[in-house]
């Protein structure tokens, strides 16, 4: 189940909203590495739980880029310009545990939020676009959630 925030509020120009996102997807995964969770012994990718990983939900919102995001000393992408934020919800058979994969920029948080709203596997992104937290393993369910410091609200996914 795929969902989208906010986006009738947003004051953009009129343009097909699909073609858009794949441009803007397109320079956030061309522009930036991947970084991983911060702890080896629960990474997802370590531990071999991407290898079987399947997304259980996934949320995406439009927001306006807090700084200019460079690659090799070039400006990529603009301060102000809007980007798509996506966050998922991770699930592994194998290590029967749950993350969060999101593509943002750097410094946003990301975490596993439980129904009463405590924080599981908190993580800051370090660099601009695809970042996971470690794998956490509880059958609760569980949301996955991303938040910028720039950002009034928390994107979140369902609880599963």
């Amino acid at each position: 189940m795929r969902r989208e925030f906010g986006l009738s509020k947003l004051k953009m120009k009129k343009a097909p909203l699909l073609p858009s996102l794949v441009v803007i997807f397109a320079i956030l995964i061309v522009a930036v590495r991947s970084v991983y969770a911060q702890n080896n012994k629960n990474d997802p990718r370590l531990n071999g739980c991407s290898n079987d990983a399947k997304s259980l939900d996934s949320a995406s919102k439009r927001v306006k880029v807090p700084y200019d995001i460079e690659r090799n000393g070039k400006i990529v992408v603009r301060k102000g310009e809007w980007i798509a934020v996506v966050v998922e919800l991770r699930w592994s058979r194998r290590c029967q545990a749950r993350w969060v994969k999101a593509i943002v920029p750097k410094d946003t948080q990301m975490y596993l939020k439980d129904n009463y709203g405590n924080k599981y596997v908190e993580y800051i992104a370090h660099v601009n676009g695809q970042n996971y937290t470690d794998i956490w393993k509880d059958k609760s369910p569980l949301s996955a959630c991303i938040k910028h410091p720039t950002y009034e609200q928390e994107l979140c996914t369902s609880f599963q």
